[in-house]
C-alpha cells in the first residue's frame, strides 16, 4: 500500500527529533557518553511506563464502567432505554446509546479489556527475551482481540448514534480503518520475520487503541471548562475524539523515531550527513 507507506513516512519526517529542541534530542539520539545514554534511556522508558500504566488503568476503568451500565440489561432486570435518557447527567445519554446495543457493546469492550491488559506485556523487552513462547501466545490473543475491536468499532461508527455527530463518527470510522490496516501490516511483517517493521506497526495499533483513554480525559477537560466556553456536549465531544486519535498517532510516530535502530532512522538531510 504505497499511499499508507507515504503517509507514515511523511509523519516520520515532520516528527523526526532532529527538528525538535536540543533537550529533546537527549532522548532521541546516541551520544558518545555512555552514562548519558543510560540516563536518557532510563528517563525515556520511565515516562513511557508511567503513561502506559495510567492510560491502561483508565482503559480498564472505562470497560468496567460500561459493563456496570450494561449489567441490568444483560441480566434482564431492566428494559432497554427509550428515547429519553434516564439520567439528568449530560453523559446519561451516552450510557443509553451503549445500553441500547448491549450485545454489540459487550463484543467490543470485552476484547478491549484484554487489549489494554496485554498491550504493556507485549511491549516488555524482558518478557520477550525471557518468555518468547508466552510473547507469541499472548500476541496471537492480542491480534484476535484487536481485530474484533477494530471491526466492531467500525460497525459502531455507522450504525450507532454519535453524541458528537458526524465529527465523532468520522473520527471513529477513519481511525478504525487505520487501526485495522496497521494490524494487518504488523501481522504481515511478523509472518515475513521482519521484527523491526512488525514492532513499528504494533506501536501504531496500540497507540490508536489506547487513544480511547485519552479521549475520555480530553472530553472531561472540555466538559469541565464548558461553563466558560459555552460549548454543549455535542459541540466538543467529536473534537475530543480527533484530539485523542491524532495525538496518539503523532505520539506513536515520535516514539518509533525515538527508538528506531540507527539502521532504520530516516535520513532527512543526506548532504549534511555526508559532510
Amino acid at each position: 500500500m504505497p499511499w499508507l507507506t507515504g503517509l507514515t513516512a511523511t509523519l516520520s519526517l515532520f516528527i523526526d527529533f532532529r527538528t525538535f529542541p536540543d533537550f529533546l534530542q537527549l532522548i532521541s539520539f546516541d551520544h558518545k557518553n555512555r552514562g548519558m545514554n543510560r540516563l536518557a534511556k532510563t528517563i525515556r522508558f520511565s515516562i513511557k511506563n508511567i503513561v502506559l500504566a495510567l492510560l491502561s488503568l483508565i482503559g480498564v476503568g472505562i470497560v468496567l464502567r460500561r459493563i456496570y451500565a450494561l449489567w441490568p440489561v444483560l441480566m434482564h432486570t431492566e428494559e432497554l432505554p427509550v428515547t429519553a435518557p434516564k439520567s439528568n447527567s449530560p453523559f446519561g445519554n451516552l450510557d443509553d446509546i451503549f445500553v441500547g446495543h448491549p450485545l454489540l457493546t459487550l463484543i467490543h469492550i470485552l476484547p478491549a479489556l484484554l487489549f489494554v491488559i496485554l498491550g504493556p506485556v507485549q511491549f516488555s523487552q524482558k518478557i520477550r527475551r525471557r518468555h518468547p513462547r508466552w510473547h507469541r501466545l499472548s500476541g496471537r490473543v492480542f491480534v484476535i482481540c484487536s481485530s474484533i475491536i477494530g471491526l466492531t468499532g467500525l460497525w459502531m461508527s455507522f450504525f450507532m448514534r454519535a453524541i458528537g455527530g458526524f465529527t465523532q463518527a468520522a473520527a471513529t470510522a477513519l481511525f478504525s480503518v487505520f487501526f485495522l490496516i496497521a494490524l494487518f501490516q504488523a501481522f504481515r511483517h511478523i509472518r515475513e520475520r521482519n521484527i523491526a517493521l512488525h514492532r513499528e506497526w504494533m506501536v501504531r495499533v496500540y497507540a490508536i487503541g489506547l487513544a480511547v483513554a485519552t479521549i475520555r480525559l480530553v472530553n472531561a477537560l472540555l466538559f469541565a471548562t464548558s461553563p466558560w466556553t459555552g460549548l454543549a456536549l455535542a459541540d466538543f465531544f467529536g473534537t475530543g475524539f480527533w484530539i485523542g486519535f491524532v495525538g496518539h498517532l503523532i505520539g506513536a510516530e515520535v516514539w518509533i523515531n525515538c527508538t528506531r535502530s540507527s539502521a532504520r532512522k530516516p535520513v532527512l538531510f543526506p548532504e549534511h550527513t555526508a559532510a
